[in-house]
């Protein structure tokens, strides 16, 4: 919006003119990440982070960038109370000045044999609202997909009372020509094994 201000003086034939202007903004954020590498910068991807399958007791990091591409500060927060206790986030929340942006990290650590698949909320206000005055309009999710998981070995009975040796396989009483199968691997998905 632009306008102009005039001032007419009195015992002045000329009158003062004082340009007016001002720019309407509202808050904004931009998600990047793995998502976006590679990809076509004139396609929209949907913000995710695809940890993949991880054996327990192991971890990995991911980031994500937050940017404000507006012209006013921009306030930011993700609610954690949602967030699994096997992730941990680096920044939960903050404040952006205008094409600010900062890198977050993401930790997942594998304690449990589980599946992960939620939404990570990221809402965002002007810096003089309050979380509560933030609407669903000013949010931004990411989507989070990982698994941790385990590998189980049966293994075989000891061939001696002391529990030591080689070990052996016990298929119980059977006819001839019958078979019995023997589990030896639990995996949770399908892997594979050799012998040696």
């Amino acid at each position: 919006y632009t306008s102009s201000l005039i001032c007419c003086i009195q015992d002045n034939p000329e009158p003062v003119v004082f340009p007016i202007s001002c720019q309407g903004a509202v808050p904004s954020i931009a998600l990047s990440g793995p998502w976006n590498k590679g990809n076509d910068e004139t396609e929209e991807y949907e913000p995710l982070l695809d940890f993949g399958r991880l054996l327990l007791q192991r971890q990995e990091e991911k980031y994500f960038t937050i940017q404000n591409p507006s012209s006013i500060p921009t306030a930011w927060y993700i609610d954690t109370h949602k967030l699994p206790r096997d992730f941990e986030l680096s920044s939960s929340k903050g404040v952006l000045r205008p094409n600010e942006k900062v890198q977050i990290t993401l930790l997942f650590r594998s304690t449990n044999e589980e599946v992960f698949d939620f939404v990570m909320d990221i809402v965002y206000s002007d810096t003089e609202s309050s979380k509560e005055d933030a609407d669903e309009n000013n949010m931004v999710s990411l989507k989070v997909i990982a698994e941790s998981y385990r590998i189980d070995v049966c293994l075989f009975e000891a061939n001696n009372e002391n529990g030591t040796g080689v070990g052996m396989l016990d298929f119980g009483l059977l006819h001839v020509g019958e078979t019995e199968p023997l589990c030896l691997i639990k995996p949770f998905h399908p892997c594979g094994f050799q012998w040696k």
